[in-house]
């Protein structure tokens, strides 16, 4: 599973550490304090309706079902744990055995701790993480009122291997890190991304303690997959599930259940609201495009797409947004305020977060997005006939963890004078994304996840890195800098949006992307938390049964069953909205 997963988890991923309350006394409403670090925990007798005598006997009649591990972990964090419990929970009444998995204080280093600057690794490196103390009650409290068994880490290894971890850890060097393995399983590449997310950073070649802070990342992995092995080798669990299925420990995770035969399946929140997205990680996860490409295309679902294409300009009906809604949207006002003419062929750029996608995606024609941008803007220096419009992904100052590796920076350093005919939008700035590319003859890519939607609406997409929309067959991708650079001496392209066929499948990859991969439960309540986005309906017991919720029914069955995730979007979920729509940048056909 590629990264939408990656923007996807920047946003929403929001981990903190308690606070005492900052609102005022209301009279007549109840107000949720969710920044109190505990008001995100499920309370399951009032969503059950108190019927936690009926939940008990469904727990005693799963328990000779087949085994399924919820390996959370990291239990402090407000999106992904209680959705860890809303689908054990489903798994529990399809006749599931359900078990957890928390760390319980005992791990060197973890996904909760991020750096801003050297004070703070310093207390890092000597102290370790130090949120611990409200992590693993917020998990434990998630968790203890279901009645399901709940395992800690520190229960499956021993004393002589803590001290094994750190000899292994304080062993190994930036050369040595990327292969390094424990008992058949690859730890050294997920302390590695751990630590480039800790620091948010693509690289580590200026940090000091960079090489300090990756040993801690490695021993917690290592730590990780010892008792891992011990656990599966006890229990033999049939299932794993995992969020997200990067870092440490949840790598560490997938790579031990993969060695003990158990299925993988990882899921992360999506988009859309009230949604995940999902995957069996079983196996080398690429979707073949027979999965979507003959999907039974009709007006009605051109319109319904297209009516959530142009959502996203505002961000509408998204629960992650990483656009402005309320910056300048008029092509003559952005023109006028970045000093460039849009009467004259422009060809727009869209980043990926510099950490994010030395992270997430493997590498094609270039070793790193850095690398893709000199390269791009050397070329554009010899092109004065086409200006290059850069906009730099807002992701990077935004979400959980802030990238410490700035895109403008990084071109500054590169060009400390910017050739006349290259544009940047900054990632401060509110200026909208969409409307400022809406003039643009072609758009180049590394990875990012605009690239569906933007060929979704008719642009011609250039794809350097390993994007969802690599491969699909409406889009120009380029394996190599030689073949890059043919693309580009083709610019402009005429004409300059898709060719019907081409636009019609991206179209379909688009809708099966947001539509069916994207998965939503019904009994989730948004909320306008930056710490918390949603909270579980109250809707009884019945409410997570077979049938009641399509979304969960989904994600139920393709762990059990081995089924796809695809959520029916085009027979459960026709929209009676109006089918008024705008189409970015107006495809001609």
């Amino acid at each position: 599973m590629k990264s939408t997963i990656a923007k996807l988890k920047t946003a929403l991923s929001r981990i903190l550490r308690p606070q005492s309350s900052n609102h005022s006394p209301q009279v007549e409403e109840v107000i949720v304090d969710f920044d109190d670090g505990w008001s995100w925990i499920p309370k399951w007798s009032e969503i059950f309706h108190n019927k936690m005598d009926v939940w008990k006997t469904h727990v005693e009649n799963a328990e000779n079902g087949p085994r399924v591990l919820m390996a959370t972990c990291t239990g402090g964090n407000s999106t992904m744990t209680p959705l860890e419990a809303l689908i054990a929970v489903g798994l529990t009444l399809r006749g599931a055995k359900v078990e957890f998995l928390l760390c319980d204080k005992v791990l060197p280093a973890c996904p909760n701790m991020i750096t801003v600057g050297t004070d703070d690794q310093k207390e890092f490196i000597e102290k370790g993480p130090n949120k611990c103390d409200w992590c693993f009650p917020a998990g434990f409290k998630t968790y203890e009122d279901l009645g399901l068994k709940i395992h800690t880490l520190s229960q499956w290894y021993s004393s002589e291997e803590v001290t094994e971890s750190k000899r292994l850890a304080n062993s190994i060097t930036f050369d040595t890190i990327a292969d390094f393995e424990d008992l058949g399983v690859l730890i050294g590449h997920h302390a590695y991304t751990g630590t480039l997310r800790y620091f948010g950073r693509g690289d580590l070649n200026s940090e000091p303690n960079g090489l300090i802070v990756l040993k801690r990342y490695l021993e917690a992995g290592i730590l990780t997959n010892r008792a891992l092995h011990r656990l599966f080798n006890d229990r033999t669990f049939s299932h794993t599930v995992i969020n997200q299925g990067i870092y440490v420990p949840q790598g560490v995770v997938v790579g031990a259940a993969k060695k003990f035969e158990s299925t993988v399946t990882v899921f992360d929140v999506a988009y859309r609201k009230k949604s995940i997205i999902v995957d069996d990680w079983s196996k080398n996860f690429e979707e073949g495009v027979e999965h979507w490409k003959e999907l039974p295309w009709n007006s009605e679902m051109e319109m319904e797409i297209q009516k959530y294409l142009n959502s996203r300009r505002k961000g509408t009906l998204d629960w992650i947004q990483v656009q402005s809604a309320d910056g300048p949207d008029s092509v003559s006002q952005i023109s006028k305020e970045l000093g460039i003419d849009f009467n004259k062929p422009t060809v727009g750029l869209l980043t990926n977060v510099i950490w994010d996608a030395q992270v997430f995606y493997p590498t094609n024609a270039f070793k790193s997005m850095i690398e893709w941008l000199k390269i791009t803007i050397q070329y554009f220096e010899q092109r004065k006939d086409i200006q290059l419009l850069i906009r730099v992904h807002p992701g990077e100052l935004q979400g959980f963890v802030k990238s410490r590796q700035l895109a403008v920076d990084e071109i500054n350093r590169m060009f400390p004078k910017l050739p006349e005919n290259v544009f940047v939008i900054p990632p401060e700035s509110p200026i909208n994304t969409y409307a400022a590319i809406e003039k643009c003859n072609a758009i180049l890519i590394y990875a990012t996840t605009a690239g569906i939607e933007l060929a979704g609406v008719g642009y011609p997409v250039i794809v350097t890195g390993e994007a969802w929309v690599r491969n699909k067959g409406f889009t120009l991708d380029a394996s190599h800098e030689s073949e890059y650079i043919k693309i580009l001496d083709s610019l402009p392209l005429k004409p300059d949006r898709l060719e019907a066929e081409k636009f019609v499948l991206a179209q379909k990859y688009a809708y099966h992307h947001y539509f069916r991969r994207m998965i939503p439960f019904e009994m989730l309540d948004p909320q306008n938390s930056d710490n918390v986005p949603y909270t579980i309906k109250p809707v009884g017991i019945e409410g997570f049964m077979p049938g009641a919720d399509v979304g969960l029914d989904v994600v139920c069955d393709g762990i059990l069953k081995g089924t796809n995730f695809y959520y029916p979007y085009e027979s459960v979920q026709k929209s009676s909205a109006s089918h008024e729509f705008y189409t970015l940048g107006s495809p001609k056909h």
